[in-house]
């Protein structure tokens, strides 16, 4: 399971035009991510934000010794 959640919702970077959200980590500490960003305990790499969620990819056991990525996603909230 996830240590990060969704803290509020989608924002658009005046500074690249790129879209981000923000995310609160259990800690309480809240981080801006964007595309290509990393998260997460699996090492998910953002690789999307919309306007309903953040999509990712996690790095995860394959269970025979390897490693496949599995896609994943965390719902904004307002």
């Amino acid at each position: 399971r996830s240590t990060l959640f969704p803290y509020t919702t989608l924002f658009r970077s005046p500074y690249r035009g790129k879209n981000y959200g923000l995310v609160q980590g259990k800690d309480g500490l809240v981080h801006r991510v964007l595309p290509g960003s990393y998260m997460g305990q699996n090492d998910g790499r953002v690789v999307g934000v919309a306007s309903t969620r953040i999509s990712i990819l996690e790095i995860v056991p394959d269970g025979v010794g390897g490693y496949i990525e599995r896609p994943a996603s965390l719902a904004l909230t307002e």
